[in-house]
């Protein structure tokens, strides 16, 4: 599903509760914990187009907007949404929902099966660039349609306005976790074709979720409002949402010491972990997450073509160190793809990758036959990223002799190279759309719009394609365990730790519960001060 990131430096925000004309310091300001707004301090988010929603914010802003068949729950699992009821067929291939009567977008009009299939359908369009169209391939012909095959075909229908009939490539039984991802979202034909990539500014957006937008500075802030068309508004008990975007981890905790945001997400900086750890217990958290920081190795080309000085590369990082001596934030080291912290929740034990070992690293490396003076390490700005980065350059450098470059870039920016593999290495991430070893492994699918190394074995993909019709539950595991051994081997990624999600949060904030997918319904936030 989701990238991650931590952002970094000063930027302007405008006052959006207030104004969207006048504008103001980011360093000062009104308070945002005054009413009943809940504040919020993180990145800024890629897109909140539910097409394209896939980093953190991204997700999280989409979710509160729009609402798809289900809903995530407080802790795990999930509730019921836009469906009121359903039924799946004995053979678990045909899945039929009926929508609530009272499901309308925030204009008064309904909720149709209609506005399901048109967004399914937009996402699967070949021209469509969505990185996580990949979920809707459990739907019959919905990846030959992605290729340009027959939108027809593919297993979505409107029986009628209020019941929608999903038909599956294989039996899926933890679908509605799955649904909950803003790619299954619906969408308004009409409201998108009229503004075209103008349809989500808040002049334009029509919502059928909790809240709906109600000012965007890009780069600055956003603000929502509670959509009183929305069928549950009585039991929403904010009347708003409002993030500030910020890269700045210092300025970030400043705004929450000072009272003006309630939930600092994703930017603290690590120089201050240990103070407040010590002097606010009772507001820092620290959570494992679903979530793998990993390096993406661009195996198309050379030098990492060679998988001897891809191997001299991982043998040479001591990951025990990096997340004790830099990150200090609880962050597990990977010695795996899949998190070890899944198995809280499904019985899967991922098969270790290479350990640290600088003297099997150095005979990697005399049997490469590339050059390794080439390399230089992508990331993405920020104090931690950097940090990071220095660290692998100085263990490659004393470990096994090998000079790597760093090149500091724009979020953004990295995601976009990324994309179209500018890159020798580069830091990147994943976290789980829903808790299973699957998701992980399917980013590096040959074809898959996430597998950023450019890895390709049909070995590997035969045995994700045979866990995928697998219904013994069992036996898929130890399918998907023999995957992941293989993309260990073949080294494409080096996984460097697994996420601890690290954030402070107000004390007056209720219905805020950790879970392994960090996701935190706005819809069921309280504020009690």
């Amino acid at each position: 599903m989701k990238s991650s990131a931590f952002l970094p430096n000063s930027i302007l925000f405008c006052p959006l509760l207030v104004s969207l004309v006048s504008c103001t310091s980011q360093e000062s300001g009104p308070s945002y914990t005054q009413g009943n707004v809940f504040s919020v301090a993180s990145w800024e988010p890629e897109n909140i187009d539910p097409t394209f929603a896939n980093d953190d914010t991204s997700v999280t802003i989409a979710k509160a907007l729009f609402e798809g068949l289900f809903k995530d729950a407080q802790s795990k699992g999930v509730r019921a949404g836009m469906a009121k009821s359903w039924e799946v067929s004995e053979d678990g291939i045909v899945w039929r929902f009926f929508l609530r009567e009272d499901a309308v977008w925030s204009d008064g009009k309904p909720v149709t099966a209609y506005d399901f299939v048109y967004g399914i359908q937009r996402a699967l369009e070949p021209k469509t660039a969505s990185r996580a169209v990949a979920l809707l391939f459990v739907l019959e012909g919905a990846e030959k349609a992605k290729r340009g095959g027959a939108m027809h075909e593919v297993g979505a229908r409107a029986v009628d306005e209020r019941t929608l009939e999903l038909r599956l490539a294989h039996p899926v039984p933890n679908l509605p976790n799955r649904l909950t991802h803003p790619i299954w979202f619906p969408l308004r034909k009409d409201i998108i074709e009229k503004a075209e990539a103008k349809w989500i500014e808040p002049e334009n957006i029509v919502c059928n979720g909790a809240f709906c937008l109600k000012g965007l500075v890009r780069g600055v802030s956003a603000s929502l409002q509670k959509n009183r068309a929305y069928y549950d508004a009585k039991h929403v008990a904010l009347d708003g949402v409002q993030f500030l975007f910020t890269t700045n981890d210092n300025l970030a905790y400043r705004w929450f010491r000072e009272g003006k945001v309630m939930w600092l997400k994703g930017t603290l900086s690590r120089d201050l972990i240990p103070f407040m750890r010590r002097e606010m217990p009772a507001k820092f958290h620290s959570e494992p997450v679903a979530c793998t920081y990993y390096l993406a190795l661009n195996v198309s080309d050379a030098p990492l073509s060679d998988i001897h000085l891809r191997r001299a590369l991982a043998l040479a990082v001591d990951k025990e160190a990096l997340v004790r001596l830099v990150l200090m934030g609880g962050q597990a080291e990977a010695k795996s793809f899949v998190p070890r912290a899944i198995s809280s929740e499904i019985p899967y034990a991922p098969p270790e990758g290479l350990g640290f070992d600088p003297e099997s690293a150095r005979k990697a490396l005399a049997l490469a036959r590339t050059d390794p003076s080439e390399l230089v390490l992508l990331f993405n700005t920020g104090d931690v990223h950097r940090l990071i980065g220095e660290f692998l350059q100085a263990q490659w450098k004393e470990q096994a002799g090998i000079s790597v470059g760093l090149e500091a870039v724009e979020w953004k920016v990295l995601l976009q190279r990324l994309r179209e593999g500018r890159f020798i290495m580069a830091r990147a991430s994943w976290c789980a759309d829903v808790i299973d070893p699957q998701n992980f492994l399917d980013v590096f699918r040959c074809d898959s719009p996430t597998n950023y190394p450019h890895y390709c074995n049909e070995d590997y993909d035969r045995l994700l394609r045979e866990a995928e019709n697998e219904k013994d539950e069992t036996r898929r595991l130890a399918i998907l365990r023999d995957a992941e051994a293989i993309l260990l081997r073949d080294i494409p990624i080096i996984p460097l730790y697994h996420y601890s999600r690290i954030y402070l949060l107000s004390a007056d904030v209720e219905g805020f519960e950790p879970n392994l997918m960090d996701f935190h319904p706005l819809d069921m936030i309280r504020l009690n001060h």
